[in-house]
């Protein structure tokens, strides 16, 4: 709700709500992706977006801050995109093959696979994040094994937690 939803309404109709009157992601997913001006409608989508998540995290670290946390992670997809990298001191890239991020797509959101390459479609290539990460986790087989390797990856650079 509030102002960012108004604006994605504005933007994209109000056909992205769902019956509860909020954004059914499914449903914008299908106002942006696949269409000839999916780039565009990316752009705006991006656009809209990113200032509102950009100034919940400002706040979320500022609070976190000052209450002595020492670490925060930022699980953020488009990190470079809305230039919330500036906030970080440190930037761990999760990467996964194309055919493992299709199928945790189509699982998580509940789509086709069709609809799943189409998002894929979208993202920036794996090259992308290679260049701006500090370091890079392959994350193509579970949950315990991308932990494993994370709390590694964190003692070898003498991140003490």
């Amino acid at each position: 709700g509030g102002a960012c939803t108004d604006e994605l309404v504005d933007a994209f109709g109000k056909e992205i709500l769902g019956t509860d009157g909020r954004v059914d992601r499914h449903a914008l997913g299908g106002a942006v992706f696949g269409k000839p001006q999916t780039k565009t409608l990316l752009h705006t989508l991006n656009g809209i977006t990113h200032k509102y998540v950009m100034r919940e995290i400002e706040k979320t670290l500022q609070t976190l801050e000052t209450g002595g946390t020492r670490f925060a992670v930022l699980d953020a997809p488009l990190l470079f995109e809305a230039n919330a990298d500036s906030l970080c001191d440190l930037v761990i890239g999760v990467i996964a093959a194309k055919e493992t991020r299709e199928a945790r797509i189509i699982c998580r959101d509940c789509i086709s696979r069709e609809e799943a390459q189409k998002r894929l479609g979208a993202q920036k290539s794996d090259d992308f994040y290679r260049l701006r990460c500090d370091h890079i986790l392959e994350n193509d087989t579970d949950q315990d094994t991308l932990e494993t390797n994370l709390f590694a990856l964190l003692e070898k650079i003498g991140v003490n937690l």
